[in-house]
């Protein structure tokens, strides 16, 4: 049904995965009527942790209008009785169940078991890829667009260092780059894709946080700006956006960091034009939107903060 969308919700604890089908409700289509004939209309889907384990205070996926020339939110959906949606993709079907085989990495709380936290197709749609935070490895499987089957690549994954624990990563928009977020040591790994082979070599790892910072801290999201000349990476402790310039090999240097205004920004996001990033500060119940300068790459709080009860993923949507 096209009024239908499927909300594919990854579960924080032990990578579990959750399929939520969603009737998006007459706010939106209300909101998308209101507009010209032929516009586009954008909303931001932010999910959250919904339960006492999470000590969370979430209830819900809501929904918001975005204005892309000025960034601005308006609320025109909630969607309560749901557990932890905390991980959502916008898909019209889903997956099968793979396991990933390996070793657990040295970390005793952390890295019991297999943890895969994110899944992302290589531009081509032929490959994807899974960083496993538990095992402390990527691995690479290839998809099989007729039935859609995954079936692991050779080799079937590259290991990172021992700790590490990836845990998303983004592609270069133009270059056989992908960069993967370590959250367990707070760094930023860079890797040549290979994309008929479907292989990754690591060549730079960088810190995602400042050399005078002693304090505990994990990382949690990685966004690409539009044309791939930024990356940002946020840190759950430090409380910020780790900004990078990328040069021509997709190599990165470390410009600044940007404050969150709030606490454990698990997730931030880029709108897709790339004008305003949005930080999802879980433990301050905050959206807070910074401007991006397009020239310098550098963030600047726009003024917004929009509360909503423990955030914690951002999904873009456009509708005509």
């Amino acid at each position: 049904m096209d009024e239908q969308k499927l909300l594919r919700a990854f579960l924080g604890s032990g990578g579990a995965a959750m399929l939520i089908a969603c009737l998006v409700a007459p706010q939106v289509e209300r909101a998308v009527a209101q507009t010209s004939p032929g516009t586009d209309v954008m909303f931001a889907y932010v999910g959250s942790f919904t339960t006492a384990q999470r000590k969370a205070r979430g209830d819900g996926i809501h929904v918001y209008r975005v204005d892309a020339a000025t960034g601005m939110w308006t609320h025109v959906q909630h969607i309560g009785d749901l557990t932890n949606p905390s991980f959502l993709a916008l898909s019209p079907g889903q997956h099968q169940l793979v396991r990933l085989p390996g070793e657990p990495g040295p970390h005793k709380v952390e890295q019991t078991s297999s943890h895969p936290h994110d899944i992302v197709f290589d531009p081509s749609g032929r490959f994807v890829l899974v960083p496993d935070k538990g095992l402390d490895r990527v691995f690479v499987f290839r998809f099989d667009g007729v039935n859609g089957h995954l079936s692991p690549a050779e080799p079937d994954s590259v290991k990172t260092r021992p700790g590490a624990g990836p845990r998303h990563l983004a592609f270069h928009p133009k270059l056989p780059i992908v960069w993967v977020l370590n959250e367990l040591d707070s760094t930023t790994a860079t890797y040549r894709w290979d994309p008929e082979r479907g292989t990754l070599t690591p060549i730079q790892v960088i810190t995602t946080l400042p050399t005078d910072f002693t304090g505990y801290s994990t990382t949690a999201e990685i966004v690409v700006s539009p044309d791939g000349r930024f990356v940002y990476c946020s840190n759950r402790g430090h409380d910020s956006v780790a900004v990078y310039a990328a040069n021509a090999d997709g190599l990165l240097t470390s410009i600044g960091w940007r404050r969150t205004q709030g606490r454990v920004p698990r997730f931030i996001g880029l709108d897709p034009a790339g004008h305003f990033l949005y930080a999802a500060n879980e433990q301050s119940d905050t959206v807070v939107t910074f401007r991006v300068d397009a020239t310098s790459g550098l963030l600047a709080p726009s003024g917004q903060v929009i509360k909503n009860a423990s955030p914690v993923t951002i999904v873009f949507a456009r509708r005509q």
